[in-house]
């Protein structure tokens, strides 16, 4: 992950850049989740990133 979050698809998998502007899996037309880095997310959160 590049970033401390992204899109998933959650029927194909396919990963996207949270930057795109997106609201379906450009790949099969599935839902897009968003999944989280909780390693980054909890040093941003303790101040250290």
């Amino acid at each position: 992950m590049s970033s401390w979050f992204e899109y998933r698809c959650i029927e194909c998998g396919e990963r996207r850049d949270p930057r795109e502007k997106l609201y379906e899996c450009p790949r099969c037309g599935g839902l897009l989740e968003i999944e989280l880095d909780l390693g980054e997310v909890l040093e941003r959160l303790d101040g250290k990133g």
